[in-house]
This record gives C-alpha cells, sequence and structure tokens, in this order.
C-alpha cells in the first residue's frame, strides 16, 4: 500500500466533504483552522487546499 499526495486543485473537493463526513476528525486541523481563521465551514474548508496535503491511498 502507498499513499500519493494529490495535486493542489483536486484537495479542495475532499477538504469541503471532510467536515461533513468526519465531524470528529476536524480537531485535527485546529492549527490550520486557526492560522487561517477559518470555522467548520466546508467552503472554508476547501479554502485550505493550497496548504493542506490530501493523500490517496494505493494499493
Amino acid at each position: 500500500m502507498t499513499l500519493g499526495e494529490l495535486p493542489a486543485e483536486e484537495r479542495g473537493v475532499i477538504l469541503w466533504e471532510f467536515p461533513r463526513k468526519v465531524p470528529h476528525g476536524v480537531q485535527f486541523l485546529q492549527l490550520l483552522q486557526q492560522l487561517y481563521g477559518i470555522s467548520n465551514d466546508p467552503e472554508e474548508f476547501s479554502a485550505l487546499a493550497p496548504w493542506c496535503p490530501v493523500f490517496r491511498v494505493e494499493g
């Protein structure tokens, strides 16, 4: 099994879904939330795409 990092332009849609599908996981991104002043709103989360790595699990 390998991890493949997604390019920034593909991360937004995944980050948009994250607060809805994994609400208990949002706490793991609190530092990014504090640094960029965002809430748990999906639109604001998707704006983190340039700074938040997202990986595809392959294999």
